[in-house]
C-alpha cells in the first residue's frame, strides 16, 4: 500500500509540474500574441535518458521549415516586384510630365510635344521662308526642345544616382544582417550545447526575424545544420553565412564603367565580381534588374533620339542656303561621346568616337577590344557586331586589323596612345547624354530655308508617289554639278538609271536605306515611284527665295530616320514612353499578385507558428483544470496516507 501511495504522489506531482509549466508556456504565448516575430510554443517533456516520466519540460516552438521557406521566397519576390514597380512608375511619370524649369504652361510637358512644336514651326517657315518672326519661332522652339532634352536627361541622371546610392545602401544592410545572423548562429550553437541540447527559443525567433529582413533585400535560401545553425545563401548560390562566419560583400565601381556599382567579395586570389544577373530577388535584385533592363536602355534610347535628331537636322540644314546666300551652318551642337578604358588595361589608348550617319544608330553601349593583332567592336545591347556604313549587318566574327572603323553610324578611332593585348574600351554614345545637345545658332537669318546650289524636281509625267530628296553630299554641294544636269529614271521601284550629258548609264539598284548617289550627292527615296518616273538634278535657279530645303527638313518629321530607317522621331519617342508605361503596368500587376502570394504564405505559416488567443484561452482553462486535478490527487493521496498511519 505504501508503494501505491508513493506512486500516487509521484504521478500527481509530475502532473502538477507539467500543468504548471504548460500554464507558463500558454501565458507566454498570450503575452506575445501581438509580436509577429514570436513563434508559438507548446509544453513538452525532454527526456534525454529515455526513462519515461521526468526530465525537463520546455516550450517547444511550433514551426515548419517548408512553410518558413515559402514565406522567405514570397517575401523576396514581393519586395522585388514592388521595388521594380515603384522605380518604373517614377520613370514613367518623368517621361510623361518632364517640364522645363521656369517655363510657362504653353510649353509642351514632354519631349514628344516639343518635337511636334519644332516641326510645326519648320512647316510655318516653309510657308513663308523670309518671315523673320517664323525664323525666330523656329529657333525658340529648337531651344525649348533642347531644354526639354536636358530636363529629362537631368532627371534620369538623378534617378540613376539615387539607384546607385540605394544599391550601395542595400549591400551595406545585407552585410549588417549577415553579421547579426552569424553572431546568433554562434549563440544558438552555445545554447544548444546545454539546456538539454535545446537552443533558446528567443534566439531562434530573432534569427527568423533577421532572415525575413534579409529576404526583403535579396533572394535567399537557408540550409539547417546539425549544430542548430543555419547556412544562408544569396541569389544563385553566393554564400552569405556559414556557421558563425559572415561573407562580406563590397560595393565597388565596375571596371568597365565606374559610374555603376557592382558587387564583389574577397577571395584568396583577390576581389571576385558577382554578375548582376546572379543577384535575384528582393530590393537589391530589383534595383540591379531595373537599372540593366529599363533605366539604362531608356536613357540610351532617349540619348540616341536627341543626338540623331540634332545631326539629321544639321545634315539637312547643310544642304540649303541661308538668307545670306551661304550654305547652312549647324543649328545644334552634338555632345561628345564618352569612352572609358577598363581599369585593368595595360595600354594607354583613348578613343575618339563620332556620329557619321544618324539613320544607322542603335540605342546601345559598345566595347572595343584588342587581342594583340585585331580589334573587335561589339554592340553590347545584343552582342552583335552591328552594321557597316551601308547598313548591312556584320558577321559576328568580324575583326579589324586597324582603326578607324565605322559601325552603327559611329566612327571609332584611336585618338591617343595605343591598345595592348587584352585591353578593352567601353563607349557610351547615348547613355546620360541628352543634355549635351545644344542650340548654337543665334541668328535667325542663318536658317537655310532655300534649296542649295543643286535642286531636285519631279518629272511632270510622273505617276507614282515617289519623292527624291537630297540628304547628303561630299565636298561643296555647288561643285557636284559643275555643268548641266542629271536625270534619275526609275524602271521599277528599286531600279534606276542616271543620265548625264545625254549618256544613259547602266541600270542600278537602290542601296541600303533607299539611297542612291549622283556625283557625290546622296539622295533618299520616299514613297514608290511609277515605271519611268524621273527626277532631275540641276543647279538651283530659284536662289535664296525658295523653301526647298526647309520643306525637305519638314519631311524629317515623318521620315524613317532611326534604327536603320525603321522609325521616325515622334514614333520612336512614343515607343520609348509606351515601353516604360507597359513595364510599369506589368510590374504593378505582378507586384499585387506577389503580395497576395506573400499573404497566403504568411497565413499558412501562421496556422502552425502563430498564436490564436482563443485556442490559448481554451488551453489555459484545460491546463488549469489539469493542475487542479493533480493537486486533488495529491490531496486524496495524502488523506489515504494519513488513514493508513492511523490503522
Amino acid at each position: 500500500m505504501t508503494q501505491v501511495n508513493t506512486n500516487f504522489f509521484s504521478t500527481a506531482i509530475d502532473g502538477l509540474n507539467y500543468a504548471q509549466a504548460a500554464l507558463a508556456v500558454v501565458s507566454n504565448n498570450i503575452s506575445n500574441a501581438a509580436d509577429p516575430s514570436y513563434t508559438r510554443e507548446i509544453a513538452t517533456r525532454v527526456d534525454p535518458t529515455g526513462g519515461g516520466a521526468g526530465g525537463a519540460i520546455i516550450g517547444l516552438r511550433q514551426t515548419s521549415i517548408y512553410l518558413n521557406g515559402n514565406v522567405l521566397a514570397a517575401q523576396s519576390n514581393s519586395s522585388e516586384q514592388s521595388t521594380y514597380s515603384q522605380q518604373a512608375d517614377q520613370l514613367n511619370q518623368l517621361l510623361a510630365s518632364a517640364n522645363v524649369s521656369g517655363t510657362t504652361t504653353t510649353i509642351p510637358s514632354d519631349v514628344g510635344g516639343a518635337i511636334q512644336n519644332f516641326f510645326t514651326s519648320v512647316n510655318q517657315l516653309s510657308n513663308n521662308p523670309s518671315d523673320p518672326a517664323a525664323r525666330q519661332t523656329l529657333l525658340s522652339n529648337a531651344n525649348i526642345l533642347t531644354s526639354q532634352f536636358a530636363s529629362v536627361g537631368t532627371q534620369i541622371n538623378n534617378l540613376a544616382t539615387t539607384i546607385e546610392q540605394n544599391i550601395q545602401g542595400d549591400i551595406s544592410s545585407v552585410n549588417d544582417i549577415a553579421k547579426q545572423l552569424a553572431n546568433i548562429n554562434q549563440e544558438i550553437r552555445i545554447s544548444a550545447g546545454g539546456n538539454n541540447n535545446q537552443p533558446a527559443n528567443s534566439l531562434l525567433d530573432q534569427r527568423d526575424q533577421l532572415l525575413q529582413k534579409l529576404s526583403k533585400l535579396v533572394g535567399i535560401t537557408t540550409l539547417p545544420q546539425s549544430d542548430g545553425t543555419d547556412s544562408v545563401f544569396m541569389g544563385l548560390g553566393q554564400v552569405l553565412v556559414l556557421g558563425n562566419t559572415a561573407q562580406s560583400l563590397q560595393a565597388v565601381p565596375s571596371t568597365t564603367d565606374t559610374s555603376k556599382t557592382v558587387l564583389s567579395y574577397s577571395s584568396p586570389n583577390g576581389p571576385v565580381v558577382i554578375p548582376d544577373n546572379e543577384i535575384v530577388g528582393g530590393e537589391l535584385g530589383a534595383l540591379l534588374k531595373f537599372r540593366a533592363q529599363t533605366l539604362v536602355p531608356t536613357s540610351q534610347s532617349l540619348g540616341q533620339l536627341s543626338t540623331s535628331f540634332a545631326m539629321a537636322i544639321n545634315n539637312q540644314q547643310a544642304l540649303g542656303l541661308d538668307l545670306n546666300g551661304k550654305q547652312g551652318a549647324p543649328i545644334f551642337a552634338l555632345p561628345l561621346i564618352p569612352s572609358m578604358g577598363a581599369t585593368t588595361n595595360t595600354g594607354d589608348a583613348t578613343l575618339a568616337v563620332t556620329m557619321t550617319n544618324p539613320t544607322l544608330t542603335r540605342a546601345s553601349d559598345y566595347s572595343v577590344k584588342y587581342d594583340g593583332n585585331n580589334y573587335t567592336i561589339t554592340r553590347l545591347s545584343d552582342g552583335s557586331a552591328g552594321v557597316d556604313a551601308t547598313g548591312t549587318a556584320l558577321p559576328s566574327t568580324t575583326t579589324y586589323s586597324s582603326l578607324p572603323q565605322t559601325v552603327d553610324g559611329l566612327n571609332f578611332t584611336i585618338s591617343t596612345g595605343s591598345m595592348k593585348a587584352g585591353d578593352s574600351i567601353s563607349v557610351f554614345p547615348y547613355d546620360q547624354t541628352m543634355g549635351g545637345v545644344k542650340v548654337i545658332m543665334t541668328d535667325p537669318n542663318g536658317i537655310a530655308a532655300a534649296s542649295g546650289p543643286v535642286a531636285v524636281s519631279s518629272g511632270v509625267n510622273n505617276t507614282g508617289s515617289g519623292v527624291l530628296s537630297i540628304t547628303g553630299s561630299t565636298g561643296t554641294v555647288s561643285n557636284n554639278l559643275p555643268s548641266g544636269s542629271a536625270i534619275v529614271t526609275f524602271s521599277s521601284p528599286n531600279t534606276y538609271t542616271i543620265t548625264q550629258g545625254g549618256i544613259i548609264g547602266t541600270s542600278e539598284t537602290l542601296g541600303a536605306n533607299h539611297q542612291l548617289t549622283v556625283n557625290g550627292i546622296t539622295l533618299t527615296l520616299s514613297g514608290v515611284p511609277g515605271s519611268n518616273d524621273s527626277f532631275t538634278l540641276a543647279p538651283n535657279t530659284f536662289g535664296i527665295g525658295d523653301n526647298g530645303n526647309i520643306a525637305a527638313m519638314h519631311t524629317l518629321q515623318t521620315a524613317n530616320t532611326l534604327n536603320g530607317s525603321s522609325t521616325n522621331f515622334s514614333t520612336y519617342y512614343s515607343s520609348i514612353v509606351s515601353t516604360v508605361g507597359l513595364t510599369g503596368a506589368q510590374y504593378k500587376s505582378t507586384s499585387q499578385a506577389a503580395t497576395n502570394v506573400l499573404t497566403s504564405a504568411t497565413a499558412a505559416q501562421q496556422t502552425v507558428s502563430g498564436v490564436n488567443t482563443d485556442e490559448e484561452a481554451a488551453s489555459l482553462l484545460n491546463f488549469q483544470r489539469q493542475y487542479q486535478a493533480a493537486a486533488k490527487v495529491i490531496q486524496v493521496s495524502n488523506t489515504l496516507f494519513q488513514s493508513l498511519l492511523q490503522i
